[in-house]
């Protein structure tokens, strides 16, 4: 079988790190405390503990403590409250559903571009700084549906736009230092728009969401790690993390992924298969479909009867967020 293999300079790393263009670090800028939300659990006079919560046991969920899930339950709740809707919900009518990680967040990133590979190396992936918890909550009385809803938003500290695809009246849920957002709702925030979250894990976010597991995540990027750089197994484990990709859907076992390295090149990148377009403004980019540790062409699937068109328009969709033609 015919596999994709990338040649890449070393220099790759350097612009995939530090690009601050379309997919750059956040920094630690000021930003209006007024945009947070209060994670306290007090409504109309209610004040709930953990024991009030019957609804499910806390802490079931791998990796989520249940003191972090009860913040985002007490916050959830104040968050539905305050827009104005939804004044007789209990804390037993919101729970969380799953949860997608936890993340540095950006504002720990350093200002300056020669400490940035250091942090992104030594500092990022260590445990005291993965402090964002990412999960899906719901609330009681939201049918789950038959049919995707799909929502388009700006993708945190990127100009380059991602699709949140859902089959129920969920929400992709940020907890911050006990201050909650949305992902979809709160796209606008300028914290969380410029300051929160790297581009690439607020892509990671969105692709669990999507349905990319972690397991499949982690082997896929290791497997790029490998490809990209020609067979050289140099490169720390550790910065696989920061591979910036985009979850295109799995079609007939083959995963579907556009990586994108955001480094800030005045370049325009097409491909068509089989009169499908994949474009972007930034170049290099690479669009690919993976199964069990080998990487594939889209094209060469095609040929194969591996994929078919309708799934090239399918990928397409979700590699452009969801807009028909983005370059003519």
């Amino acid at each position: 079988m015919r596999k994709i293999c990338f040649f890449m300079p070393v220099l790759f790393l350097t612009c995939f790190f530090l690009s601050c263009d379309s997919e750059g670090s956040n920094t630690g800028s000021a930003v209006d405390d007024s945009i947070r939300y209060s994670p306290e659990g007090i409504e109309n006079g209610i004040q709930y503990s953990k024991t009030d919560y019957t609804l499910f046991e806390l802490g079931r969920l791998e990796g989520l403590d249940e003191d972090t899930e009860w913040q985002i339950l007490e916050a959830y709740l104040k968050k539905l409250k305050s827009e104005g809707k939804n004044v007789n919900l209990t804390i037993n009518d919101v729970w969380v559903d799953q949860y997608y990680g936890s993340y540095c967040p950006g504002y720990l990133f350093p200002n300056y571009a020669d400490e940035l590979l250091d942090f992104l190396r030594n500092d990022y992936l260590d445990p005291k700084n993965q402090t964002v918890a990412a999960v899906k909550a719901r609330v009681k009385g939201a049918d789950s549906g038959t049919y995707p809803l799909d929502v388009i938003v700006q993708t945190p500290s990127s100009s380059w736009r991602s699709l949140i695809r859902y089959y129920d009246n969920s929400s992709i849920l940020l907890l911050d230092k006990g201050h909650l957002y949305d992902m979809e709702k709160d796209a606008d925030s300028e914290y969380l728009r410029r300051v929160l979250l790297a581009g690439w894990d607020a892509r990671k976010i969105i692709n669990r969401h999507n349905g990319l597991d972690f397991e499949t995540d982690a082997m896929i990027r290791e497997d790029i790690f490998k490809f990209i750089l020609t067979g050289k197994n140099w490169v720390p484990t550790k910065d696989y993390a920061q591979i910036n990709m985009t979850y295109l859907g799995t079609y007939n076992g083959y995963t579907a992924l556009a990586v994108l390295n955001g480094a800030g090149l005045p370049a325009i990148y097409i491909q068509y298969v089989d009169g499908v377009l994949f474009g972007f403004y930034n170049k290099p980019i690479f669009i690919f479909a993976w199964k069990e540790r080998e990487i594939y062409e889209l094209d060469y699937l095609f040929e194969q009867g591996m994929i078919t068109h309708e799934d090239l328009v399918e990928m397409a969709y979700f590699h452009h967020a969801g807009r028909k033609k983005i370059i003519e």
